[in-house]
């Protein structure tokens, strides 16, 4: 499975990456829109894991859009703290995206990614 990781918070990037890597997922990282929909274009991922605020720049609901235009948009999941609530009630309305609340242990989110997306399951 190919997995594009999209967070701007590097830390977390760079621990989950290893985390999944050992489990056998190429993960692809990116920590801008600009990089995300620049990788998703050269990899097509299986999944896209984004964190809902990508710094001041957009979130990750304007992102989900963008990789839809691109026709990257298949399987998206949305990670977030604090969602408000109009934008965690506009992420349980898209039936394509997934959200998943910050913090997760890595095994949620290989659990939620085989119920999820069982065809694109390590």
């Amino acid at each position: 499975m190919k997995l594009l990781l999209v967070d701007d918070e590097t830390g977390f990037l760079g621990s989950l990456t290893r985390f999944l890597t050992r489990r056998g997922i190429r993960v692809y990282s990116a920590s801008s829109v600009e990089s995300a929909l620049e990788v998703a274009v050269q990899v097509n991922p299986d999944v896209v894991l984004i964190d809902l605020l990508l710094g001041s720049q957009s979130d990750g609901l304007d992102l989900a859009d963008s990789l839809r235009r691109i026709g990257q948009g298949g399987r998206l999941i949305v990670m977030s703290g604090l969602p408000e609530g109009r934008i965690l009630k506009r992420i349980q309305e898209d039936e394509h995206i997934t959200f998943i609340p910050k913090p997760f242990t890595p095994d949620e989110l290989l659990d939620l990614m085989s119920d999820q997306f069982p065809a694109a399951s390590p």
